[in-house]
Formats: C-alpha cells, sequence, structure tokens
C-alpha cells in the first residue's frame, strides 16, 4: 500500500513546500520573539556610562575591566582589531557590574551623536564616525563636564599622550596603573540630580521623514523664521559647556518658560536643599531614588524613550541633550519602562497569525489526507 508521504509518485513536500516553508518563518519568529520574551535593557542600551575608557587595543582587556570599581566600561578599539563590537559584550561577562556606553543597541539611541563627541574630547586620536558634528579632539577640559552630564565616574587611558595631558589636569585623580592602562577617578556625580536652575521648554518636534517631503512645511517661529528641531537644539546646547545647568527640554508643566532660540533661555536660580537626591537604584527597565526637592525639576541620565512612565512624579520629559526630567510629587520616585500600545499590539497580533496559520495548516492537511482516502476508495 501508500504511505502518506506517497500520493502516487508526487512527494507531500513537494506539493504543500509553499505552506510548510511558511509554517517553518512563522514558528521561527514566534520562537525567537514571543516564547524567550524578554525587554532589553535600556540601562545598557543606552545607559550614561559610570566607566569611561579608552582602550585603543584589546591587549590587557580583562586586567583593565576588572581592576575599575564596579561601572561602566566604554572601549575603543583600533580599525584594524575586526572585533571592534566585542566590547558591548562586557555587561555579559561581568554579569552587569560593567556596563557600556557603546551598546548593542547604541545605533538606535538619542545619546549616539553626544557620546562620540565626548569620545573625541577624552581621545587622543579619535574616529570621529557621524559627518556634521562639532568634534573637539582631545579637549579633556570640555571633555569633563560632558562626562559630567552622562554620569561618568572613571576615565581610562590607554596612550602616553592621553595619560600625561589627565596627570596634569586636578580633576583627574590617578586611582592605578596596569601597564599600558592608568585608570583616573572622575569628580563625583550622580545619576540623578536636581536642578538649580528653572529649565526652559524648546516645544520644536525633531526631523521625521514626512516633515523632509515636499508639501510638509517646518516649523515657524514668531518672526517668520524656521526652527531647529529639538535634536539640533540639543547639539546647541551640549556645545555651551559653561551653561549646562540651564536645562532645555521638549515639554513640561505651563509655568515654565517657553524659548525658541538657546539665548532666550532664562537664569532664574532655584532654591534647593544640599544633597537632596539618595538611595538611587538602577534595575532593569526601573529606576528609583529618594528626594527631598519634591516639585523642583529633576534629571535622570539614562537617555529618554516614551516608555518610560513615572510614578511619584510628573513626567517624564525629553531633555537635552538626550535625558530626560521629572518633577517629583513625592519623596518616593520610580520609573519604569513599560510596554505601550505598539509592543502589546505586536505581540497579539504575533500569536494571531500563528494560531491562523496553525488553522491554516490543519484544514489543509485534512483536506489533502480526505483527497488521499477518495483517491484510495476510488482505486480499490
Amino acid at each position: 500500500g501508500k504511505s502518506f508521504f506517497d500520493t502516487g509518485g508526487e512527494n507531500m513536500f513537494c506539493k504543500h513546500r509553499k505552506e510548510i516553508a511558511w509554517i517553518v518563518i512563522w514558528a521561527f519568529c514566534f520562537s525567537s520573539t514571543v516564547l524567550p520574551y524578554k525587554k532589553i535593557d535600556p540601562a545598557r542600551k543606552n545607559t550614561p556610562a559610570k566607566t569611561t575608557a579608552n582602550l585603543e587595543t584589546a591587549n590587557g582587556l580583562n586586567t583593565a575591566v576588572f581592576d575599575t570599581d564596579a561601572g561602566q566600561l566604554r572601549v575603543k578599539l583600533p580599525d584594524d582589531i575586526q572585533a571592534g563590537m566585542s566590547p558591548m559584550l562586557i555587561p555579559y561577562w561581568t554579569e552587569g557590574s560593567q556596563k557600556s556606553m557603546e551598546g548593542l543597541y547604541f545605533e538606535s539611541s538619542l545619546t549616539t551623536p553626544f557620546h562620540f563627541i565626548k569620545h573625541s574630547e577624552m581621545s587622543f586620536k579619535s574616529s570621529n564616525p557621524i559627518p556634521g558634528l562639532k568634534y573637539h579632539v582631545f579637549d579633556m577640559e570640555r571633555g569633563l563636564k560632558h562626562m559630567d552630564v552622562y554620569g561618568v565616574d572613571y576615565y581610562v587611558s590607554f596612550t602616553p599622550e592621553a595619560a600625561e595631558k589627565a596627570l596634569g589636569i586636578d580633576e583627574f585623580e590617578l586611582v592605578t596603573t596596569t601597564e599600558p592602562f592608568q585608570v583616573f577617578r572622575l569628580p563625583e556625580t550622580q545619576l540623578v540630580e536636581a536642578a538649580t536652575h528653572l529649565p526652559a521648554v524648546y516645544e520644536v518636534p525633531d526631523r521625521s521623514l514626512l516633515r523632509s517631503l515636499p508639501g510638509f512645511g517646518s516649523v515657524m517661529g514668531s518672526d517668520g523664521e524656521t526652527l531647529p528641531s529639538f535634536h539640533d537644539m540639543a547639539l546647541e546646547w551640549y556645545e555651551d559647556v559653561d551653561e549646562m545647568d540651564r536645562w532645555v527640554v521638549a515639554d513640561g508643566p505651563a509655568e515654565w518658560p517657553r524659548i525658541e532660540s538657546i539665548q532666550e533661555r532664562p537664569d532664574t536660580e532655584i532654591d534647593v536643599p544640599e544633597n537632596p537626591v539618595s538611595n538611587i537604584v538602577l534595575e532593569d527597565h526601573r529606576i528609583s531614588f529618594t528626594t527631598e526637592a519634591v516639585g523642583v525639576p529633576h534629571v535622570v541620565k539614562i537617555s529618554y524613550f516614551p516608555n518610560w512612565k513615572a510614578t511619584g512624579a510628573d513626567g517624564p520629559w525629553r531633555a537635552a541633550p538626550s535625558l530626560m526630567v521629572v518633577v517629583p510629587t513625592d519623596n518616593e520616585v520610580v520609573i519604569e519602562f513599560q510596554d505601550t500600545w505598539a509592543e502589546s499590539s505586536g505581540q497579539i497580533l504575533t500569536i494571531v497569525g500563528l494560531v491562523g496559520l496553525l488553522v491554516g495548516g490543519f484544514v489543509a492537511w485534512r483536506r489533502t489526507t480526505s483527497q488521499i482516502q477518495s483517491s484510495e476508495s476510488v482505486g480499490s
């Protein structure tokens, strides 16, 4: 008699190869997205670093990593080393104790252009990979201020030129030397800080593909001039290292002044208790802290994304350069990275599509087996 896969000389796989191929594709998509579903840790994707390293070779990498205190490490490898992306696995190999500015998904982060500006300032030789940015190569005085913006605690030099320059700057404290690296502690900084000046709101959206098409005009100011995007405004803010305590945000309470240029920022100081922020805890998809400055804006040195939701505070709102600002309404503040309708809808549609595919496959299988049985009945 005939086997199940023998239909009068035509192989079942060949006859239904399209259906089988779709089942395999959908099964792969389902298994790689829904079943092992775990959110990407935004803290590792775009978290400000706590240890920044300018390592221009892979030699001695592990020693340099483990000789630093628990923090975050950014590594710069030379172009002739093909494993340039491998340092992004440092959080994995150190079980999260060492995190990285250049994470696996850093290309999609708001922080990327500002990170490379800072990288150029702290490097004797920098790649400057993003065109159109203002780079200040090997200007460590500027780099110090930018590293404070992103909560960087350490600087690791490799080149003799970088070590010599760091040793000549008071703010760099040599912690240890592991040839050829030297580890410097930077001035104290915090992941969350209270404002010293009233923020200004720049309510101009970022560039989009739709707005670049003919027929879609740019945002115009009160004088009829075209206004730059918030991203461009943030780059201008980042360039002015002497006024970085005067924040610019994309939205905020009605009482915050609205501006159309960086020069319009107010210089209104805020009374803040000394060291008001404590108990800062950074976890996967969660940031919590305690503050004594309720009602005062606080900057959180984590890249802004719409999925962040605050409890015990208003906001968060995007702040220049790529961070976020909240206004505590309670002493205890929690900010969590949550699913939005986009993620939830995508998961539901994936499951619905898989169920539909399985049902369609089952119906096709029943139809095929019925045809085979009918053929066998006729033949007998």
